[in-house]
């Protein structure tokens, strides 16, 4: 049996506690800002691949710009903002705003951020259409210049205590995967080394999940003009967790264009260090 220490404490001592250091908190206004002006600023870059105004501010791609726009897609889109607002009794400009501060939305952002900053510049990481976001469940395209692939739809998950979100999410990619992949009607892709905007299929997707916490150290680290440490930890961590869900998909009955995709993807991955 161990020896138990005594304190010496006498009547009236004062005990001093180790401090515990408080969790950061994450700074939403100033984090939207950074993303909004950083965002800008790449797709000012990447409206010069030769599709003039194919990304907005937010390096989204607009649907206005793209051959296949149809009109009752942004009808679709506003009547989903009018709904969402009256669910909270606000109008659509203060559901907007709200929305903008949501932990999911600059979980978007910020990866989006930190994919184009730590991937080659041979990839373009954008974010999908708004219709393809919602109808299609894709936040993000990830497109190779040099092949001509989309290497992969991405879709960000912000982790809550009280929300298994990876775990729901999975099933339900695993499920539209087996019926052929994702399909992206707002697409763009690289044909001889020329931007070309059409509609994609058999894009394989995956999430990538992220908790409060990280986002805070993310938040910290998207201005510095290198690839900080904290973004290369994050990204080894992410990069885990994508070929994860590559080892599951591949046990999967999954058409021929979708486990071709996959395997470059793959390839890809384990290419990163």
């Amino acid at each position: 049996m161990s020896k138990i220490e005594y304190i010496n404490v006498k009547p009236g001592d004062v005990i001093e506690l180790p401090e515990r250091k408080k969790p950061e908190r994450l700074n939403v206004e100033k984090l939207l800002e950074i993303c909004r002006r950083l965002l800008e600023k790449r797709s000012k870059e990447y409206n010069n691949y030769g599709a003039s105004d194919w990304l907005d501010k937010e390096c989204r791609i607009e649907m206005l710009s793209h051959p296949v726009y149809s009109e009752s897609d942004s009808e679709l889109i506003k009547a989903q903002n009018e709904a969402y607002a009256a669910q909270f009794k606000q109008s659509v400009s203060q559901w907007e705003k709200r929305r903008e501060t949501n932990p999911a939305n600059l979980t978007e952002l910020a990866l989006t951020l930190m994919l184009q900053k730590i991937l080659p510049d041979r990839f373009l990481v954008v974010n999908a259409s708004t219709c393809d976001d919602r109808e299609n469940g894709v936040d993000n395209l990830i497109l190779d210049r040099q092949t001509g692939n989309v290497v992969c739809g991405i879709d960000e998950v912000i982790e809550r205590s009280y929300y298994e979100g990876p775990s729901k999410k999975a099933e339900k990619i695993q499920q539209k995967m087996v019926k052929g992949g994702f399909q992206v009607k707002y697409g763009a892709r690289f044909k001889d080394g020329n931007l070309s905007l059409e509609s994609l299929k058999n894009v394989p997707a995956f999430y990538l999940s992220l908790n409060k916490e990280d986002l805070v150290k993310l938040s910290g680290c998207l201005e510095s003009e290198e690839i900080t440490k904290e973004e290369q930890d994050l990204f080894q961590s992410l990069k885990d967790s994508l070929l994860t869900q590559v080892s599951s998909y591949e046990k999967l009955p999954l058409s021929e264009p979708l486990q071709e995709n996959i395997k470059i993807f793959k390839n890809f991955l384990s290419s990163r260090v």
